[in-house]
C-alpha cells in the first residue's frame, strides 16, 4: 500500500487488490491491468475527494530498485473518485512483446517486482495539481507463470538457463538462450531447425564433461533395468542428442523428419537442466 500526500493535510491510500494482476493477448505483445482501491484516509476531506486521473510508467526487476527495465505506460481506465471505503481504479497499457522477453530475462522464471511511479492528477480552484508517488506490486512467479499462458504463445518461450562462470558451460547457455529467441520470434521451419541446432551445440560440452557417448555404450546389451543411474543418464543425454540432430541431417532415415514449435521447446527445455547437471560436477 502508498500513502500519497495530495495537499491541505490530506492523503490517499492506494492499494492492490487481490488477484489484480491480469494479462491479455495483443496484437503486438500483452494487455495488462491492475486493479486497485483508492481510499481517502481524512475525517473530513476536499482535495482528496478527487476526481483523480491517474498515469503511471511501469517498471520490472527481480529486487526492488535494482536493474529496472521500464515495461510500459499504464492509464486509468475512468477517473477516479476516492472514498473512505475504496474507490475502485483500473490501470491499463501494453507491453510490448520485447518488453515482455526482457521481463522472462529479468525474473529468470522466479518471482518478479513490478513497480508503478504514479502521477495523479486533479483540479482544485482552477489549477491543475499533480502528485506523485511509487506503488510496488511482489508478483509470485505462479501468479506471473498462470497470466502469461493467456499470451499469445508466439510473444515468449519461458526456459529457465542457467547461469555459470565455466567458459564451456557459459557458451552452452548462450546457445539455449540464442534457441529461445529463434522460437520467439517465429515458428517456421527455419526457426525451428535453428533452435534444435542451438540445443545440439549446446550439448556438446555435457556429452563431454560426461563422457556419455562411452557410458551409453558401456550400456548397451544390458537390459534397461538393470542399467547404472550413470549409464541412465548418458542413454538420456545421447538420446536428446540424436533427436535434436534429426533436423540437421538429410539421410535415407531423417529425411522425412518434421519437427514442430512443441518439439523444439521440449529440447531447450531439458538442455539447460543437463548443463547444470554438469555444472554440479565440476
Amino acid at each position: 500500500m502508498t500513502v500519497v500526500p495530495v495537499g491541505n493535510n490530506e492523503q490517499l491510500a492506494i492499494e492492490e487488490r487481490a488477484h489484480g494482476l491480469a494479462l491479455y493477448k495483443a496484437a503486438a505483445g500483452a494487455r495488462i491491468e491492475l486493479q486497485f482501491t483508492v481510499k481517502t484516509v481524512h475525517t473530513n476531506p476536499t482535495v482528496s475527494l478527487g476526481p483523480f486521473h491517474i498515469t503511471a510508467d511501469l517498471y520490472a526487476s527481480r529486487i526492488r530498485n535494482s536493474d529496472e527495465r521500464m515495461v510500459g505506460q499504464l492509464t486509468s481506465t475512468h477517473l477516479v473518485t476516492p472514498s473512505a471505503n475504496g474507490g475502485a481504479l483500473t490501470m491499463h497499457g501494453l507491453i510490448g512483446g520485447e518488453e515482455l522477453r526482457a521481463i522472462e530475462a529479468i525474473r529468470d522464471a522466479q518471482s518478479l517486482v513490478l513497480r508503478l511511479k504514479l502521477a495523479l492528477f486533479t483540479t482544485a480552484a482552477g489549477r491543475l495539481d499533480r502528485y506523485d508517488c511509487d506503488e510496488y506490486l511482489d508478483v509470485h512467479h505462479g501468479v506471473w507463470n498462470t497470466e502469461i499462458e493467456k499470451v499469445d504463445a508466439a510473444s515468449f518461450v519461458e526456459v529457465l538457463v542457467p547461469i555459470s562462470p565455466i567458459k564451456a558451460l557459459a557458451d552452452a547457455n548462450r546457445l539455449v538462450r540464442a534457441g529461445r529467441e529463434l522460437i520467439r520470434e517465429g515458428d517456421d521451419a527455419k526457426h525451428i531447425d535453428g533452435a534444435l541446432l542451438s540445443a545440439r551445440k549446446a550439448l556438446e560440452p555435457v556429452r563431454k564433461k560426461l563422457r556419455t557417448i562411452a557410458v551409453a555404450k558401456s550400456a548397451a546389451g544390458i537390459e534397461s533395468r538393470q542399467h547404472t543411474q550413470e549409464q541412465r543418464e548418458a542413454v538420456l543425454i545421447e538420446a536428446l542428442f540424436a533427436y535434436v540432430s534429426g533436423a540437421m541431417h538429410n539421410d535415407p532415415v531423417t529425411k522425412d523428419f518434421e519437427y514442430s514449435r512443441t518439439n523444439a521447446i521440449t529440447a531447450l527445455a531439458a538442455t539447460p537442466g543437463l548443463i547444470r547437471r554438469v555444472g554440479e560436477t565440476i
